[in-house]
């Protein structure tokens, strides 16, 4: 993974020019492995801020398993980690529940305004964890653009239309995104 990161640094000027003369609505980058080993790396916001100089329409697709979000602290965390990465990167984010076929039973609705009070109520009982989790997270929902988490199932095709209009709403100052 660490190998693929140093290659896209490496031609980072080439990965430009090519994308660049590239004539799409939307140019999809799937980064190499594991996000933090992108993400805490030099190239994540050199990279952001070259695609810039191609587009002023750029947003990055938070994808999480959806097996992984299996309590309100998950779920909470998931908003914590996608504000980590839009302070990191600059840009909005969009959080994805991947792989929702995989899942039983998700009490989440996927919009983060009805999410709140699941999350809150559950988070009021874990003490003085939950309290700095309810803490960060009335920030974030201060601070942060209110956006729905789609739930996407790419084996049942399901999702993957509202994951494309909210990615057109954040790319754009047109849409509300509750």
């Amino acid at each position: 993974l660490v190998k693929s990161i140093e290659i896209v640094t490496e031609n980072l000027d080439t990965v430009i020019r090519e994308l660049s003369e590239c004539d799409c609505d939307f140019m999809l980058i799937d980064t190499p492995g594991q996000m933090e080993v992108f993400v805490f790396r030099d190239l994540a916001p050199r990279l952001v801020k070259s695609l810039r100089e191609v587009s002023d329409r750029i947003a990055a697709v938070f994808v999480v398993d959806a097996s992984l979000i299996r309590n309100p602290e998950d779920y909470a965390f998931l908003a914590v980690m996608s504000i980590a990465l839009q302070l990191r990167l600059g840009v909005d984010v969009v959080p994805v529940l991947n792989k929702v076929d995989t899942v039983s039973h998700m009490e989440f609705v996927g919009d983060v305004i009805s999410d709140v009070d699941i999350v809150r109520k559950a988070l009021k009982d874990k003490g003085l964890y939950g309290e700095m989790m309810i803490q960060i997270l009335d920030t974030i929902w201060l601070y942060g653009k209110a956006v729905r988490v789609p739930k996407v199932s790419a084996l049942r095709i399901e999702g993957l239309e509202e994951l494309h209009r909210l990615v057109h709403e954040v790319t754009c100052s047109c849409g509300d995104l509750t």
